[in-house]
């Protein structure tokens, strides 16, 4: 697919793969945070038995605006490398149809509404592409819903994804850890027994974060306790969002 766009579309391959440099700089920068310590994870425990399984996060200064720096050229790459599909496929059909309105600019209309898009469409902004090519951007528009082809559909939801990304990073959002607790658990030798545990929601790991709060029972203090995080700590916007 990439050698297809590289020999047709060359702006359009210089935006991709400027994108997925970009990917790659955001998964070795998280990557090497986790792997570098970044993360830490103990048992905390009162002399009455309570306790709380807890992550914690060492930020390096600078490390929240580096990522999120990041992601935003990577979005701005990924938008460029759509408008240069519209714009590389204007220039290649110029010569057998002849595009209406030259000096209007040409890009990839990204609309919320029918209304929208056909304000956007009366730009000339896809005006010269093929008639192929035209269908399969206004089938794309997220705003549609649910569409049966899946290809469509796939189309769409990364559309809407994309979309939700910039709207974010336009209000602020910066990228952070993000930690969804699934197994967490504790670990006892008798006659201690855990008896109750409840796992926390998912929630953004700023400084630190409980997992999961329990209790024991006949816990006395220096008893051998242990925890296991059963958890995930995804990379993601400081909301959730992915």
């Amino acid at each position: 697919m990439t050698s297809t766009i590289g020999e047709f579309y060359p702006q359009a391959y210089a935006h991709l793969r400027t994108a997925l440099d970009l990917r790659s700089a955001v998964i070795t920068t998280w990557r090497d945070f986790v792997d570098g310590g970044g993360l830490s994870e103990d048992v905390v425990l009162e002399a009455d038995g309570a306790g709380r399984l807890r992550l914690e996060a060492m930020w390096p200064d600078g490390l929240r605006d580096e990522l999120t720096g990041h992601f935003t050229e990577l979005l701005d790459a990924l938008w460029a490398t759509l408008d240069s599909l519209v714009t590389e496929s204007v220039a290649m059909f110029s010569i057998r149809r002849r595009p209406s309105d030259p000096d209007r600019p040409r890009f990839f209309p990204m609309a919320n509404s029918e209304e929208g898009l056909v304000e956007l469409l009366r730009e000339s902004c896809l005006n010269g592409v093929l008639t192929t090519q035209y269908r399969v951007v206004v089938d794309a528009q997220p705003f549609w819903g649910e569409h049966d082809h899946p290809r469509i559909q796939t189309v769409r939801t990364g559309l809407a994804q994309m979309v939700d990304w910039q709207t974010r990073l336009a209000d602020g959002a910066m990228l952070s850890a993000w930690v969804t607790p699934v197994e967490p658990a504790v670990h006892v030798d008798p006659p201690l027994e855990v008896r109750s545990l409840e796992a926390s929601p998912p929630g953004e790991l700023t400084d630190a974060y409980v997992v999961a709060g329990f209790r024991l029972a006949d816990y006395e203090p220096g008893a051998d306790v242990s925890g296991q995080m059963g958890s995930y700590v995804d990379l993601a916007f400081a909301d959730g969002g992915t």
